[in-house]
């Protein structure tokens, strides 16, 4: 499967990060966005379901480090009270507080050693910027 970009804005920098994601959860993060639902739950909509279910928030996603293109997340959520973190990919990581109606952070080190600029400059990034599809 060919993975899809998740871009994110940092405030105040003209950068994106790109990150590449699977087909699945780059259709629960669109959906996410769209406050969209499948006809029958997906994954990421049925896990953040049962979240709720047992009384548990997420509240935000941090993308918090980056090793050879390869990122690195963390789920931030509580339960009764108590503030607990797990890793996740951050592909699965985004979709989830999308869903859950939370907050995604990107650490700025994140920002400074993997962002691009945005819009490329063509001749930095050849092919960056076509006039036509693939």
């Amino acid at each position: 499967t060919r993975a899809k970009p998740s871009r994110a804005k940092s405030a105040g920098i003209h950068k994106v990060l790109v990150i590449g994601v699977g087909e699945a959860e780059g259709m629960a993060i669109l959906l996410a966005i769209h406050k969209k639902a499948s006809p029958r739950p997906l994954t990421h909509e049925l896990f953040t379901k049962m979240l709720g279910q047992t009384g548990s928030r997420l509240s935000s996603c941090l993308l918090h480090s980056v090793s050879n293109n390869t990122f690195f997340a963390r789920l931030d959520w509580n339960q009764n009270g108590k503030k607990l973190t797990t890793d996740a990919r951050p592909s699965d990581a985004i979709a989830l507080t999308l869903r859950a109606g939370g907050k995604v952070y990107v650490l700025r080190k994140v920002f400074d050693e993997a962002g691009i600029e945005w819009p490329p400059d063509k001749e930095k990034i050849p092919g960056a910027l076509r006039e036509e599809p693939l």
